[in-house]
């Protein structure tokens, strides 16, 4: 059942079994896991149904620091949160991502790579992709195309089937165990004597609800989560946290450059080893991963790296990425990219051809390949998101306040990555088809300190076994407030070799097998 709380206002307290902050990538998967095994689950939205905008304002932030594009422009507020937006990689965390770090950052999350492993196959149902391995070159022969990079293959579902809000809108509309409220931001999480008792929500139209359940699980993003549990601090003159609480610190995310452009490039050849591949379910493309016993042996942080064409903004390829972006937003492709489609038709009857015998991606015609390099951030415990001092939202409540930096670490540990990317380029096999022409430090550094491209926050509320050295459990119980849990990348203690999405949900489903199985969902 969906509802909306700017049209209309409960007259009494909702209750439910669960209640989930955010309907997002994760609130939506966790909900519906919980909805199927019968629980009654209630999901407030901040935002409408969908949003148009590119930002929200309600994302809006205070920035110290350098600035953080992923503040504003990486979130979005409507059924389906960035899920609406995002690119749609699926890659599994590997096990050195989950232990004890090799940059000494952390002593590991506590989880162990077999469980989230034992949830892939249900990930995977949930956005239609086929089963199967996720490592390896489609040759066979990956081992020495870029020596001491583990050459891997993210799984991209359709465009449809990346959006949250597509593919639980028959559970949302049909399941009496699931109840969404959009246009209901969440305002004050409020406790009983020994445990969460629920929650308050208003609508920018000046409508309110009150919620109560036994279980509470912040599932609104890294940044909204984290304010809200500073908010309840703040709400309790800061007794829910001990004061060498981690909360708020540690903010770091994913850093990304393009490093070097393709020369004397086999065009044909690089397009059918590395470029995107047509597969049942969706799209496959190769990447390289900072091996592992690399990472070891070097003391780097985790990383990956892989080929990309420029974009022409009037190209043929800019009209039809459009028009597949707005099949995922649910909305009507617009006329400006079908004019590009139709302006650029030599090249859509060379894509078509491509789609068809090669089974691949055809790039647009104008473009020309670059190497990116992707690298997780140093979780410096001097970035972090606190509460603002005077700025509030429409509500009253204090703006997130957010300082971030790219150190003069992060920057030594990029070109030490990068340096290693060059040298094992040209030791490897994929050296015969192009060659790098290095970009300059000073553009590489100006890239990496822009703060845009990535918008994979983490570690403000990290996984740590005791309050003092993590906000949530292994197990996403917020230390010292049973009964609220949560689920962000801000629990990741580092952000890894990968994009985070996966993991994302594989804990979702982790977390719904948990609450069910304890009986910790239950009203009483």
């Amino acid at each position: 059942m969906l509802r909306s709380l700017g049209e209309i206002a409960p007259e009494a307290p909702l209750q439910a079994d669960i209640i989930v902050v955010g309907a997002g990538l994760a609130g939506l998967s966790l909900a519906d896991s919980l909805a199927s095994r019968g629980l009654q689950v209630l999901v407030l939205e901040s935002g409408a149904e969908t949003q148009d905008a590119e930002t929200h304002p309600l994302n809006t932030v205070e920035l110290r620091g350098a600035r953080y594009m992923g503040a504003e422009h990486g979130r979005f507020r409507c059924l389906g949160g960035t899920s609406t937006r995002w690119g749609g990689a699926l890659l599994p965390y590997l096990a050195d991502d989950l232990g004890k770090h090799p940059c000494g950052w952390h002593e590991g999350w506590g989880i162990t790579p077999d469980v989230l492993e034992g949830l892939l196959p249900m990930a995977e149902a949930i956005f239609g992709v086929a089963p199967g391995t996720y490592e390896g070159a489609p040759d066979d022969g990956g081992d020495d195309l870029l020596p001491g990079f583990l050459p891997r293959q993210p799984k991209w579902p359709t465009f449809r089937n990346r959006n949250t809000a597509n593919l639980f809108a028959k559970r949302i509309g049909n399941d009496p165990g699931l109840e969404v409220w959009t246009n209901a931001t969440v305002t004050a999480i409020e406790l009983g004597p020994d445990r969460v008792k629920g929650v308050t929500a208003q609508s920018q139209s000046g409508n309110r609800l009150w919620a109560r359940a036994p279980v509470v699980v912040l599932a609104a993003g890294a940044i909204e989560t984290t304010r809200l549990l500073l908010l309840l601090n703040r709400a309790h003159d800061g007794g829910v946290f001990p004061p060498k609480s981690p909360l708020g610190l540690g903010f770091h995310d994913h850093l990304s450059a393009p490093i070097a452009d393709l020369a004397d490039i086999d065009r044909r050849q690089i397009t059918r080893m590395l470029g995107f591949r047509f597969v049942k379910g969706g799209m496959r493309n190769l990447r390289f991963e900072f091996a592992p016993w690399d990472r070891r042996a070097t003391g780097l942080p985790a990383a990956f790296l892989h080929v990309a064409f420029t974009r022409d903004p009037d190209s043929g390829f800019e009209g039809l990425r459009g028009l597949l972006q707005a099949i995922q937003r649910g909305e009507l492709p617009a006329m400006i990219d079908l004019r590009r489609i139709v302006s650029d038709t030599p090249w859509f009857l060379r894509a078509v051809w491509w789609r068809a015998i090669e089974r691949r991606v055809y790039p647009p015609s104008r473009s020309e390949f670059e190497v990116h390099l992707v690298m997780e951030q140093t979780p410096d415990l001097a970035q972090h998101v606190t509460l603002a001092k005077g700025a509030t939202d429409e509500f009253g409540l204090p703006l997130a306040r957010i300082f971030w930096r790219v150190s003069e670490t992060d920057l030594d540990n990029f070109r030490a990555v990068r340096d290693l990317v060059f040298r094992r380029w040209r030791d490897g096999r994929l050296s015969a088809h192009a060659r790098l022409e290095p970009r300059p430090d000073v553009d590489v550094v100006a890239a990496l300190q822009s703060g845009g491209g990535i918008f994979h926050p983490a570690g403000t509320t990290r996984i740590g076994a005791t309050a003092e050295t993590g906000v949530v459990d292994p197990e996403l119980n917020v230390h010292g407030v049973p009964g609220l849990r949560v689920l962000a990348t801000s629990v990741f203690p580092s952000i890894g070799g990968s994009s985070p999405s996966l993991a994302l949900v594989q804990l979702a489903l982790r977390l719904a097998e948990d609450i069910a199985s304890t009986g910790t969902g239950r009203r009483t």
